[in-house]
């Protein structure tokens, strides 16, 4: 690079000890897994959440999926994707959001994210009887959709290319009908239904629905104002008492 140009530089996010601690505790979890599949566990079979049309379905597999992350290439390169979106985006939505914000909305979204495909699954929709779900990467998906809604006007450097922090609220949603598209399953039904769930909390009972209270409270209030503001011009100047110090 030449003295001329601009030099592009990069921070990394500060990780607070409950953001490495998390990350390492993901980590080992899949380490240990990858053990008990290889000694001949079958935590697949009684953890992951299979389809109703599977003939393995058990109650508890919805929220024991987030235990078991599988044993292909695919998800050895999905979790530590997960791992690396969670590095770089824990950091900054604990900058705008407080802590029980950002459980809370990771919450709605597990729960959208668990109902939704169960529905599809329930009506038979899935496209065969070998669907399976299994990890939390998944929930992944809530956290660039989260930070899209509380900083959508933040400049966010992708690569070497600034852009808009909403780009990653709105290119979620495209990640997910894009995987919903490809395979109509229970994970592809589950990312979608984290992107709803987020957003849904964000403007219905989140710091969305609070900001649009206090717009409609302020129009109220410009309202008023505009009312007084009529009224007190409408009325005839009173008369000004005489100056006792007039000289007549």
């Amino acid at each position: 690079m030449s003295r001329g140009e601009p030099q592009v530089q990069v921070q990394l996010p500060t990780l607070l000890p409950w953001h490495r601690n998390l990350l390492l505790a993901l980590f080992v979890a899949y380490v240990v897994e990858l053990v008990l599949y290889n000694a001949g566990a079958p935590i697949y079979e009684w953890l992951a959440w299979w389809s109703f049309s599977s003939g393995q379905f058990e109650p508890w597999q919805p929220f024991t999926r987030l235990l078991v992350q599988g044993a292909s290439r695919g998800a050895v390169f999905g979790v530590l994707f997960g791992l690396l979106v969670l590095y770089f985006f824990l950091g900054p939505l604990e900058d705008v959001l407080e802590r029980r914000q950002l459980w809370r909305a990771i919450a709605a979204g597990a729960i959208a994210g668990t109902l939704l495909p169960l529905g599809v699954d329930a009506l038979g929709l899935l496209s065969g009887p070998g669907n399976v779900a299994l990890g939390w990467t998944f929930l992944v998906l809530a956290l660039p959709t989260l930070f899209g809604l509380a900083r959508p006007d933040a400049d966010v450097l992708l690569l070497i290319f600034p852009v808009k922090a909403r780009v990653f609220l709105w290119g979620a949603l495209v990640v997910a009908l894009l995987i919903l598209l490809v395979e109509q399953s229970l994970d592809s039904f589950g990312s979608l239904g984290v992107w709803l769930g987020v957003y849904g909390w964000w403007n219905l009972l989140g710091p969305g629905a609070r900001r649009r209270d206090l717009k409609r409270q302020a129009r109220g209030i410009e309202r008023e104002l505009r009312r007084f503001q009529v009224l007190e011009g409408g009325r005839k100047p009173k008369k000004r008492p005489p100056d006792d110090e007039t000289v007549h």
